[in-house]
């Protein structure tokens, strides 16, 4: 008990003896280009003393790079006798990992929540937080806690571990204790609730319509049991929540009665509370960035999350300052957030990371079968006429593997996956698509598909793309054997013809891939229960666990 008295006196006195621009720059947290610190980033840490840096893929070239980048960042921050930063990332796993290129990057949220076993989802935040740390990365933007209701949800979807708040509560909680465990402060976001929206906030401000006796049966939940767990951030949303915050166009990242009156005061979060990034339209089309930056701080937030624009940032810094010294600001609300962000910065000292410990953990043999058992786990069958499934000779001799996604360098395209993993007899032509194939395109992929054995489509999305459900249709039409896997979510199953095989992955990350083959080619039986309601098609839960015709069920 001494030795937390001692600690608590010791962060009293940094934060009284630091200035004012010191403990403004500490409350900002800064994106910038390039990998290697620029030269934008190198004044905002040397000049503005700023408290946090966020590394996006364009940051990323591999790991032993990451932790060199970092190793320097850190540097610049010591040379001026500040505190370490904070170094932030997006490492949800699946589809939204910043670091892929030679890291362990489990299936994503959804596909954890078709597993459902809270060991495996801590184990994922164990994997994770460990590679980040030996990156000397501290923070994860993750667990994501929504609970995605909505099947239209343009910005969670399989970033959420799925429709059922028990489930969403129970798994979050478990990655949770497995990031904090590797001595990563977890995030969870994006408070109060992003999971029942069809409007994606980096275009324009989503409103949740529900009134509060709902949010606090659905939406909230996760969070509560996030914050019993013992959470060390929350990430508040630019969302509308008209149940809470009578004014409709504001988000609640900026309103003290969402930030401190629901999440502060009726919540009991008192650890570090940031935003979303607010160069995203639903804030930066109502406010300028030095304004938004000051209501935020003022609504409650510690942590203010600037992306992008290195004017953004400065205008940001200078308004925070210029609002205190006008009286805008009280010097004893700046104090109480300067000293969230150093208890978090005191509880991660003391770990270095280090090109040893690159090598030795980010992406080590362990790790990746570890991600890969994940996604072989969560491999979801859901229909198998004439039981098609598993390919075997001498039935099946050559398939015809299509991948339609975007041209996105960061994804792997089951195509080429399944064909490395596919053995020597069976013959694989690959193709890839546009997400929205056109003409041209679905005419090439029916050329391709003449004399195989069987047509394998991945999609992505097809239900937001016409151009995958007329390749899906006009496939169907055909007499050979069609196997449609959701490489996204599950939703777009909707679209595939009634005498398809559905399989769902919840996810791009090559775990997920991988798994999918292993299914294809027989090594394992399908694991996987959906974690979302398929409308009009299949219930939460459902899943086949064996091979058989869905209507056969003697069959072994």
């Amino acid at each position: 008990m001494s030795h937390l008295r001692r600690c608590s006196s010791h962060l009293d006195m940094q934060v009284r003896e630091m200035t004012l621009e010191e403990k403004i720059g500490q409350l900002v947290m800064a994106g910038f280009h390039g990998t290697s610190p620029s030269p934008e980033i190198t004044r905002l840490i040397r000049d503005h003393h700023l408290g946090g840096v966020l590394l996006f893929s364009r940051n990323i070239a591999s790991p032993t790079q990451t932790a060199r980048l970092v190793s320097l960042l850190q540097s610049l921050a010591r040379e001026k006798g500040g505190p370490n930063l904070l170094v932030a990332i997006d490492q949800e796993g699946g589809l939204v990992a910043r670091i892929r290129k030679g890291a362990a990057v489990h299936p994503g949220n959804m596909a954890l929540g078709s597993v459902g076993e809270a060991s495996l989802a801590r184990l994922a935040g164990v994997v994770t937080g460990a590679e980040l740390r030996a990156m000397g990365v501290n923070m994860n933007l993750a667990p994501v806690m929504d609970v995605n209701i909505n099947p239209m949800n343009p910005v969670i979807g399989v970033r959420s571990f799925g429709e059922d708040t028990a489930c969403v509560s129970r798994l979050g909680v478990a990655m949770i204790r497995g990031l904090q465990q590797s001595r990563v402060v977890a995030t969870a976001k994006h408070f109060p609730g992003h999971g029942d929206t069809s409007v994606d906030p980096h275009y324009s401000l989503p409103t949740v319509e529900h009134g509060l006796d709902r949010l606090r049966m659905v939406e909230l939940r996760p969070f509560e049991a996030a914050i019993r767990a013992g959470v060390r951030a929350v990430m508040v949303s630019h969302i509308s929540f008209p149940a809470v915050e009578d004014q409709r166009d504001l988000p609640a990242s900026l309103s003290e009665r969402v930030v401190s009156g629901l999440l502060r005061r009726e919540m009991g979060f008192f650890r570090l509370i940031l935003t979303d990034c607010m160069e995203m339209k639903a804030v930066s089309d109502r406010f300028e960035a030095g304004e938004a930056a000051v209501r935020a701080v003022r609504a409650g937030a510690d942590l203010v999350l600037i992306s992008h624009s290195f004017f953004r940032q400065v205008e940001s810094l200078k308004a925070l300052c210029d609002a205190v010294e006008v009286g805008e600001l009280q010097m004893e609300r700046i104090d109480r957030s300067v000293r969230r962000v150093l208890e978090e910065k005191f509880w991660l000292a003391g770990i270095e990371s280090s090109e040893r410990q690159v090598k030795r953990r980010v992406g080590s043999k362990k790790h990746l079968a570890i991600v890969r058992r994940f996604g072989r786990k969560a491999v979801t069958l859901l229909r198998n006429p004439a039981a098609v499934l598993p390919f075997r000779r001498p039935s099946t001799r050559k398939v015809l593997c299509v991948a339609c996604m975007k041209d996105d360098g960061d994804l792997e395209p089951l195509s080429r996956v399944f064909s490395d993993e596919a053995p020597k007899e069976l013959k694989v032509a690959r193709m890839k698509l546009p997400v929205n194939p056109g003409t041209d395109d679905v005419r090439r992929a029916i050329q391709h598909g003449q004399g195989v054995d069987a047509v394998v489509v991945a999609t992505t999305r097809a239900d937001l793309h016409p151009g995958q459900a007329g390749l899906l249709g006009l496939l169907g039409d055909s007499s050979i054997p069609l196997v449609v896997i959701s490489t996204r979510e599950p939703y777009d199953l909707t679209c595939a013809p009634a005498n398809a095989s559905l399989i769902a992955c919840y996810s791009h990350a090559k775990s997920s891939l991988l798994g999918v083959c292993d299914v294809l080619l027989g090594r394992v039986r399908p694991a996987g229960s959906l974690p979302v309601t398929i409308p009009n098609l299949y219930p939460r839960g459902y899943g086949m666990k064996r091979f058989w015709h869905e209507a056969d069920r003697s069959r072994p």
